[in-house]
């Protein structure tokens, strides 16, 4: 039969010694630290709120001009009713 001839790689066990020199002292004291995102999310946050702010805006614009136009309107009524009583009172 075929023998195995695939090698067998059996890592050192783990020393705590600290006279070890053949340890990896980075590796040791290595400690995960997710990436500070902060700056990022508080510039999406501003973003948000600018993009807020400009719609409110637009809106707020859109409410003078219709009270602006509205304002104008009645000014003209008024001024056309004011015009017919007049001619109506120099006919009499």
């Amino acid at each position: 039969m075929n023998k195995d001839k695939r090698s067998k790689i059996v890592a050192p066990a783990v020393n705590n010694n600290s006279n070890n020199s053949n340890s990896n002292s980075t590796l040791r004291t290595f400690k995960y630290k997710p990436p500070n995102n902060t700056g990022n999310i508080i510039d999406l946050i501003g973003d948000i709120l600018s993009t807020a702010g400009d719609a409110l805006s637009t809106i707020g614009s859109i409410i003078q001009l219709n009270t602006d136009v509205f304002d104008d309107f009645q000014s003209q009524v008024d001024d056309f009713k004011s015009d017919q009583e007049r001619s109506d009172a120099g006919r009499d």
